[in-house]
């Protein structure tokens, strides 16, 4: 075993959250915080050694961590909070950090998987797929539960 010059941040959505998803053009009925919280999302962010760390760090990553928790429900930016702010941030998620990560696991290597393109790629994605049926059909811009595992 090995530790990971990383810390882990569990993150929970809590009521605004709900309220926020349940607002959406199609919000599925009968979500629950218990059922949205039942397998959440943590991330690695940089270690840090003094407990009063955390809030530096938490500072630095909030809003991709909001940004990366609303595009895991919803992927139209446009119905995204417009002001976020690390005050609301913690008004719709609990974050736990934690100092100590240790890879159980010697016998493969970390993997990494880009979640989205990078800015330069971006640009150049956005230009080749303008005018595809954005914006059309029901559900347009949710992402179900289940495509989450």
């Amino acid at each position: 075993m090995r530790t990971i010059n990383r810390c882990v941040a569990v993150v929970k959505v809590k009521q605004p959250f709900l309220d926020w998803a349940e607002g959406l053009p199609d919000p599925l009925p009968g979500m629950t915080l218990a059922a949205m919280n039942e397998d959440g999302h943590t991330y690695l962010l940089p270690e840090y050694q003094m407990k009063s760390d955390q809030d530096e760090i938490l500072a630095a990553f909030f809003d991709d961590i909001f940004v990366n928790e609303l595009m895991a429900w919803w992927t139209e930016e446009a119905d995204f909070p417009k002001e976020r702010t690390l005050a609301i941030f913690h008004e719709w998620f609990d974050v736990e950090l934690h100092s100590m990560v240790i890879d159980t696991i010697d016998s493969e290597p970390l993997e990494h998987e880009d979640l989205g393109p990078e800015e330069d790629e971006a640009d150049e994605d956005e230009d080749e797929g303008e005018g595809e049926g954005e914006g059309e059909g029901e559900g347009q811009g949710r992402v179900r539960p289940e495509d989450n595992n």
